[in-house]
């Protein structure tokens, strides 16, 4: 029930917003800046996104799960995915998902809605585990050459 509301409400967001731009720069002009964005959103699709996933192997072979980093990569997916769909509020969408304030604004009340904590990154000298000490005899080590 109100899936269906969202979306006739986003759709109607979507009208209002692309015939006020239409009667602003004209028809052209609308098809000219949804052709840009789309360009724009395929653009960051591919850069970022490779980037993104390379930047995820290497965390994960180093047994690292980075939360914000993923979330970082999820932003910019979802950037050039609605930068790519035609609409004008989808676009304003993305361009604030763009702005690195804005998605550290929702990555904090994302974790706070979904109870998420990234953990400590690991330094990679450092291993874990149990010892017992050993002492030692000091032996004296005679530098002098043997005299013949």
């Amino acid at each position: 029930m109100y899936l269906r509301q969202a979306a006739l409400l986003i759709l109607f967001l979507e009208a209002v917003l692309t015939l006020t731009v239409i009667s602003h720069l004209g028809f052209f002009g609308a098809l000219l800046l949804w052709a840009a964005g789309a360009v724009a959103g395929s653009l960051i699709l591919q850069s970022r996104g490779l980037s993104s996933l390379s930047k995820a192997q290497t965390f994960y072979g180093n047994g690292m799960m980075p939360a914000s980093s993923i979330y970082e990569s999820l932003c910019f997916v979802a950037a050039g995915a609605l930068l790519i769909l035609p609409g004008f509020l989808s676009d304003l969408i993305a361009l604030a998902l763009l702005i690195p304030p804005i998605r550290t604004l929702l990555r904090r009340k994302s974790g706070k809605l979904f109870n998420l904590k990234e953990p400590p990154l690991r330094d990679g000298d450092i291993i874990e585990g149990a010892y017992v000490r050993v002492e030692e005899e000091q032996s004296v080590i005679d530098l002098k050459p043997p005299q013949t």
